[in-house]
């Protein structure tokens, strides 16, 4: 199954999730509430390049939000 199949079935109320690199990252709705997260775990997992693109999405949402759950 596709990332993107996988987060349809998961975030029926919708999603905007987006992939670089194998990155995954955006919000989703559930139980009518948004959560903002990212996923990775491919081939580029130690990587410095992916420790960086999460540290630039969790930091601008920690700056902007309060408390809201982040899903990594």
């Amino acid at each position: 199954m596709d990332w993107q199949a996988l987060a349809n079935a998961l975030f029926p109320q919708g999603h905007s999730i987006t992939e670089k690199m194998e990155f995954l990252e955006g919000a989703a709705q559930v139980d009518g509430a948004r959560r903002d997260g990212d996923r990775h775990d491919g081939p580029y997992a130690h990587r410095i390049e992916i420790a960086l693109s999460q540290a630039k999405a969790i930091l601008p949402h920690r700056a902007r939000t309060s408390g809201r759950p982040i899903v990594i």
